[in-house]
């Protein structure tokens, strides 16, 4: 938090939530094409509401 402060006064708010943004969202993204499991021939009628509880 007070990185950001500091920061703030130092460059304009735009690049600065562009800079501490992106990387996230690119991170994000990442662990989506990673992590995400495929869907494809799975018998998605065979799941109930009760599977995950």
């Amino acid at each position: 938090m007070l990185l950001f402060i500091v920061l703030q006064n130092l460059i304009s708010m735009d690049l600065l939530f562009l800079f501490i943004c992106v990387p996230f969202m690119a991170l994000s993204l990442l662990l989506l094409m990673f992590r995400a499991k495929e869907t494809k021939g799975v018998d998605l009628d065979s799941i109930a509401e009760d599977t995950y509880k």
